[in-house]
C-alpha cells in the first residue's frame, strides 16, 4: 500500500508552508488534499502504483473515474506509475500485440476528462536494461483535470535520467503562483484597550514629509502594522490572558458580531 510518508515528497519553501490531508486510498492509489497555505491555494492530488494484472488494475481505472466525476469543478491532478501505456507511441520494443485490455488505460483518461500534463524530460520512463532486446515503457506520466490546467498554466512533469532501477524519477513543477495577501481587519475590541489610543497618537505624531495625502496614507500604513503588532502581543492567547473560558467567550462573541 502506497505510503505518504515513504512514496510522496512534496516541497514548498519550507515544510511547514505545504499541508497534506490524505482523504482516502486503497491499495494502488491515495487521494490527497495537497494546501499551500503561503500561497493561499489548494489542489487534490492522487498518488498512483498501479499493479501488474491488468484484471486488479479495472479497480484502479474505476477509482479514478469516480473521484474525477465526485471533484469535477476542482483542480484534480493524478500521477504515478499507471503501470499501463495509452498508446503504441508509449512502447519501443518487445511484443507489438494489442490485447483488447490495453484500451482500458485509454478509456479511463477519456471517461474521467483528463489528459497529459505537459512533460520534459525522459520519454520512456521503465526499461529492462538489457543490451540485446531492449525494451522501453511509458508507464509513469501526470494527468489533470480541465480545472487543474487552467488554474496551473505552464506546469510540467520533469523525467530525470532513470537509476539503477531502471525507472525515471518524476518531479512535478507547478507555475508560481502568486502570494495572497490577507485583508487588513479592525477589530473593535481593540479600541477598548489601554494602549491603542496611544498607539495611535504616537504614530499619528510622527513627522511624514510630502503632500497631504501621502502623509495621510503613509500614516495609515504605519498604524496598520503597529495594530497588527498590538493584537498579536496582545490578543494572541485570549483564552488565557481573559481568565479562561468566560472571558474568551466574550471576546469571541465580540469578534463574532464586529468582523
Amino acid at each position: 500500500m502506497l505510503n505518504i510518508e515513504k512514496d510522496v515528497v512534496f516541497e514548498g519553501e519550507e515544510r511547514k508552508d505545504v499541508d497534506v490531508t490524505v482523504l482516502n486510498q486503497s491499495d494502488q492509489i491515495m487521494h490527497c488534499q495537497v494546501r499551500a497555505i503561503a500561497y493561499n491555494w489548494s489542489c487534490l492530488v492522487s498518488i498512483v502504483y498501479g499493479e501488474n494484472s491488468s484484471v486488479q488494475r479495472e479497480s484502479l481505472w474505476n477509482d479514478i473515474v469516480s473521484q474525477a466525476s465526485v471533484v469535477r469543478g476542482n483542480p484534480l491532478m493524478i500521477a504515478g506509475d499507471f503501470n499501463a501505456i495509452r498508446n503504441h507511441n508509449d512502447r519501443v520494443g518487445g511484443s507489438s500485440d494489442w490485447p483488447i485490455w490495453m484500451d482500458d488505460f485509454e478509456a479511463c483518461i477519456s471517461q474521467a476528462e483528463m489528459e497529459d500534463l505537459r512533460f520534459a524530460g525522459q520519454l520512456y520512463t521503465w526499461s529492462n536494461r538489457r543490451e540485446e532486446g531492449p525494451i522501453f515503457r511509458k508507464l509513469d506520466r501526470t494527468i489533470v483535470n480541465l480545472k487543474g490546467e487552467n488554474r496551473f498554466p505552464g506546469s510540467v512533469a520533469h523525467f530525470l535520467p532513470a537509476g539503477i532501477s531502471g525507472r525515471s524519477p518524476m518531479v512535478v513543477k507547478l507555475a508560481e503562483m502568486p502570494r495572497v495577501k490577507k485583508a487588513f481587519r479592525f477589530f473593535y475590541f481593540w479600541a477598548e484597550c489601554s494602549d491603542f489610543l496611544p498607539l495611535v497618537k504616537e504614530v499619528w505624531r510622527t513627522e511624514v514629509r510630502g503632500t497631504p495625502m501621502y502623509q495621510l496614507c503613509t500614516k495609515l500604513k504605519r498604524l496598520k502594522m503597529e495594530l497588527k503588532k498590538l493584537n498579536r502581543n496582545r490578543f494572541s492567547d485570549l483564552s488565557n490572558r481573559q481568565g479562561g473560558a468566560r472571558g474568551w467567550k466574550v471576546y469571541k462573541d465580540r469578534f463574532n458580531r464586529d468582523p
